[in-house]
């Protein structure tokens, strides 16, 4: 709800970016052993995300430059060489603005630290700090998300 008020606009494709998003998250873990569950948030609570720029950063480059590419391709029929390449640049770094490299699940929730895809970096800002806070209804105090997850991995790690 606080998603909708901070961003105006196309409210269904916001949704709709927000349900992908969280489909992913929960596929990611999903596909996780308990042992990796473990392994990549013990990483994750000494590490944090030290390090972690260098995927991110060559993911998000790698398709700026193919954005740029198809971006130029277009223009180039209707405008000179140089007018395509400035336009498709502009356009391509306004894009990418937009986006955020995205992990599934979240390197915080368990995730590696790979990059699978980029996403709507509104979605992300607002999923991505949820795993920190208790779940909607909690009292003061109570525990988060990713710690409730914790106990229950301990759990079933135990059994």
């Amino acid at each position: 709800d606080n998603l909708r008020k901070k961003h105006k606009g196309d409210l269904r494709a916001l949704e709709h970016n927000y349900a992908r998003q969280l489909k992913y998250q929960e596929t990611g873990l999903n596909d996780l052993t308990i042992g990796e569950y473990i392994e990549n948030r013990d990483r994750y609570k000494n590490m944090k995300r030290k390090g972690t720029g260098t995927a991110q950063n060559y993911f998000r480059d790698k398709f700026k430059f193919k954005l740029f590419q198809s971006l130029n391709r277009a223009y180039s029929s209707k405008l000179s060489y140089a007018e395509a390449e400035k336009l498709a640049l502009q356009r391509a770094t306004e894009i990418m603005g937009n986006l955020h490299a995205l992990h599934d699940p979240d390197m915080g929730a368990g995730g590696y630290d790979n990059v699978t895809r980029l996403g709507d970096k509104r979605v992300n800002e607002s999923i991505g700090p949820q795993w920190a806070k208790a779940p909607v209804g909690s009292k003061k105090g109570d525990k988060t998300r990713v710690e409730l997850m914790d106990e229950q991995v301990e759990k079933a790690f135990k059994e």
